[in-house]
């Protein structure tokens, strides 16, 4: 295995020394696969809103619609970067959620509206550019410390934006241009450690394990001058995840999730090399799983989450000097 690694690693060493090395003068903040050069700070902050809609059915007890569900969130991010040389860049991120609602209308038409608000945990990222030539290859890491206490809200008492637990991400992007266009191809592998999450109103603790994620997207850009053209497929698995409730032994086991994603972008450079702004737009489905209850009796209650329907629309702006 370390020889293998060698091997890679003198590979990728000598494909950079060969490659053109004006390429990195030819960087645009329009990239789908941009990298700052040395010295280089940038700074994107954006504005996103989300909706989500699904149905709920119950198993086992009444064999019919349980809930409608539909949720909506507006948040504002904020991510400032830096290339500490050519082929090694930093940026530190964070959101806050100016608005996270859930609102759960149950089959005999009672309704119940939850809210969340607030700052998440922070994302720190470092990338590496591996190869830069005939096409691009990015590794990059991100780490995400639990800062922001974790409370899920209620219908009397609004929640906060924390995870509850730590997040580290591992990533692999692939880039190649031809002509006036751009393909980019990335890997993601997110890893979130257990987490505890309390409950805003009388504290009870939900402790959560798995929900692991694997993301894999394909984006083409064409671009004419200083306006740019995206679209894109994407697709996220989330693994497996369990809770369970210290003040008894309740709890949910979760099925893994598919979700599919297709989105389209319009770009603008306001200012070349300076300022760019775009606008873009998501869709994305996730299918119907199971959430099974810890109930250790023989017909333990089964949700069955129904077909999600998922619309993002995030506006950003991206200053690099």
């Amino acid at each position: 295995m370390k020889k293998i690694s060698l091997i890679i690693f003198f590979i990728l060493y000598f494909l950079k020394i060969y490659a053109d090395e004006n390429q990195t003068n030819s960087r645009n903040i329009l990239d789908l696969s941009y990298f700052p050069n040395a010295g280089k700070v940038f700074v994107i902050p954006s504005l996103s809103f989300i909706s989500t809609s699904s149905s709920i059915d119950i198993l086992n007890v009444l064999n019919d619609r349980y809930a409608d569900v539909e949720s909506k969130s507006l948040d504002a991010g904020f991510e400032i970067g830096y290339g500490l040389t050519d082929y090694i860049a930093f940026s530190l991120s964070n959101s806050y959620y100016l608005k996270d609602s859930t609102s759960t209308t149950f089959y005999d038409d009672a309704k119940v509206t939850e809210e969340s608000e607030g700052l998440t945990d922070p994302d720190l990222t470092i990338g590496y550019r591996a190869y830069e030539g005939y096409f691009i290859c990015d590794l990059y890491a991100a780490y995400s410390p639990e800062l922001i206490d974790a409370k899920s809200s209620t219908d009397n008492k609004k929640g906060t934006e924390g995870r509850g637990g730590a997040a580290f991400d591992l990533g692999l992007a692939l880039g190649k241009f031809i002509n006036q266009n751009e393909i980019n191809f990335e890997l993601t592998y997110s890893i979130i450690s257990p987490r505890e999450v309390k409950d805003a109103e009388d504290g009870t603790q939900t402790e959560i394990i798995g929900d692991h994620e694997f993301a894999a997207s394909l984006n083409v850009q064409h671009r004419n001058d200083d306006f740019a053209i995206n679209l894109g497929l994407g697709y996220i698995h989330t693994f497996w995840s369990e809770t369970s409730s210290k003040s008894d032994d309740s709890g949910f086991k979760i099925d893994p999730t598919n979700t599919y994603f297709i989105s389209a972008g319009l770009l603008y450079a306001i200012i070349n090399q300076q300022l760019a702004i775009s606008a873009d737009y998501g869709y994305g489905i996730t299918y119907a799983y199971n959430m099974k209850s810890k109930d250790k009796s023989a017909s333990p209650v089964v949700f069955t989450n129904n077909e999600s329907r998922i619309n993002v629309f995030n506006i950003s702006t991206i200053f690099q000097f």
